[in-house]
């Protein structure tokens, strides 16, 4: 069984073992485990049922894992992107007054459109002409970032609870700006992206 695995995920030509695969599970996992929690509360003011988001969010990111590990062999996590997630609950079901049926079939209709243009080739020549300065900048750090900033900044009428949800979005922005930027210089060293 374990060679058939080893061999499977071509651990000999990759160079890797598996206790550095699985404590590259263990820490994808970790990190990632935080999404089980949140995009519940975030897709509830929307109006969905929290405890059904939070079984759709971990079977959305089993199956989307599962698929990466099996099909495509790569060791990557897939699971709901939290910037998409915020922009569906707070935008389009929040600020422009849809329902979250609406929304979701919003989303049907762009991940179609997603598939269409990946099966014609569309989507790789729109990428390739995205500078690579640019492409290094986009990420979820940078939203979160800039939405604790806001909220931290307009949603608190109390001068205490203001400086408090300041000073915590200050934080956070400031802790995941950081992170963001040593992941991707961390990443960019390992894989020797041009």
């Amino acid at each position: 069984m374990n060679d058939f695995v080893a061999s499977f995920f071509k651990f000999q030509e990759r160079k890797t073992t598996w206790q550095r695969e699985t404590i590259g599970g263990i820490t994808s996992f970790v990190t990632m485990a935080y999404i089980i929690f949140v995009n519940p509360q975030i897709m509830a003011a929307a109006g969905m049922d929290k405890g059904t988001v939070m079984l759709a969010t971990c079977l959305a990111a089993a199956a989307g894992t599962l698929l990466m590990a099996l099909y495509a062999n790569a060791p990557f996590g897939l699971a709901p992107g939290m910037g998409i997630n915020a922009f569906f609950a707070y935008t389009l079901c929040g600020a422009m007054g849809y329902t979250w049926e609406q929304g979701l079939g919003a989303v049907l209709l762009s991940g179609i459109i997603f598939v269409v243009v990946s099966v014609t080739g569309l989507r790789s020549r729109i990428i390739s002409e995205i500078p690579m300065h640019l492409k290094k900048a986009i990420g979820i750090g940078r939203y979160f970032s800039e939405y604790r900033f806001f909220t931290a900044r307009d949603k608190r009428r109390d001068a205490a609870q203001y400086y408090y949800y300041f000073d915590v979005g200050l934080l956070s922005a400031v802790f995941q700006r950081l992170a963001v930027g040593v992941a991707s210089a961390r990443f960019d060293a390992y894989w020797r992206f041009e």
